[in-house]
């Protein structure tokens, strides 16, 4: 199982020899493509070849190229790997708008149920829990939006925003962008259109599906940033630091619970999106599985940075 992950931060020649992923820098450093489960280029000086690219999508790693702001900017999506994408596509553009909104449904419903706990062991005061028991299908009254007003405004205590340039919300956005990328591409390797999703229907928008689903994940990266990634930050307050992207990129190899068993994010958003294909595939919304986030999870982590 892939579990490393390679951020690369400054100028490097990459190249790939005998099933090795070969980082040129001050030193060289060779790690085989199996073990690597993500990499992260973060420089404008790195260069590489189609044969890296190809080497990397064909050992399923999940490559990320960041903008000059330090914000992953897109992903490498591996198609052609699903051995009957044509039956995805087609069960994915058969499904009802019921079936779609009931789909909506189980995930705002997770998401609440997922910030309510991360309100818990801020030990801040809340009624998120009771919230997301007030959820309809396709949530036609809002109360996706309702919580995560009032969450937003318990975790910044009114006195700023998710839209006010602090460090929280950059260290959210990067990991936001980190989770996308990493949805958007189990998406594509499934054989799903990512442009079409259940809810988010933006034209402008390749990966609406993906933005659909990282809605249950988002309070997991919110928890991290807050408890481990902040507390120990240096530097300005609004100064995301690299090594600050780093930890967050650690994100995928933090836990949390599905089907009542622990799993990495990385592994928890595949079995997320193969819950997806067989609802799909057998007409059941109930079928999805969704991330849980519990105080347990967020410590155990098998990765390597």
């Amino acid at each position: 199982m892939s579990w490393r992950v390679i951020h690369i931060g400054n100028p490097a020649k990459v190249s790939l020899t005998q099933r090795q992923l070969v980082i040129e820098q001050a030193e060289k450093v060779s790690i085989p493509l199996e073990d690597i489960s993500v990499l992260m280029i973060d420089s404008y000086g790195v260069q590489l070849s189609t044969q890296v690219l190809a080497g990397l999508a064909e050992e399923k790693v999940t490559v990320y190229v960041c903008d000059d702001k330090h914000i992953p900017s897109c992903v490498l999506l591996p198609y052609q790997q699903h051995s009957r994408q044509l039956k995805v596509m087609q069960s994915q553009l058969a499904l009802s708008e019921p079936f779609k909104k009931r789909l909506w449904q189980s995930i705002i419903e997770q998401k609440i149920l997922n910030q309510s706990t991360v309100l818990d062991i801020l030990k801040l005061e809340h009624k998120l829990a009771s919230i997301a028991k007030t959820v309809k299908s396709g949530d036609p009254d809002g109360r996706e939006a309702y919580a995560s007003n009032l969450y937003f405004r318990s975790i910044f205590e009114g006195s700023s925003t998710r839209r006010s340039p602090t460090k929280t919300n950059s260290a959210f956005n990067y990991g936001y962008a980190v989770l996308r990328g990493a949805i958007a591409r189990q998406l594509a390797a499934h054989g799903f259109i990512t442009a079409l999703g259940i809810h988010h229907k933006s034209e402008l928008n390749s990966f609406n599906l993906a933005d659909d689903f990282i809605e249950a994940f988002r309070p997991v990266l919110d928890k991290y940033v807050l408890l481990e990634i902040l507390p120990n930050s240096q530097g300005e307050e609004r100064e995301l630091l690299k090594e600050d992207r780093v930890q967050i990129l650690d994100i995928l190899n933090k836990h949390v619970i599905m089907d009542n068993e622990k799993h990495t994010v990385k592994n928890a958003i595949e079995i997320m999106v193969k819950s997806f294909s067989s609802c799909c595939s057998n007409g059941d919304y109930t079928l999805l599985k969704l991330p849980i986030l519990t105080y347990e999870s967020l410590y155990e982590n098998d990765g390597d940075v």
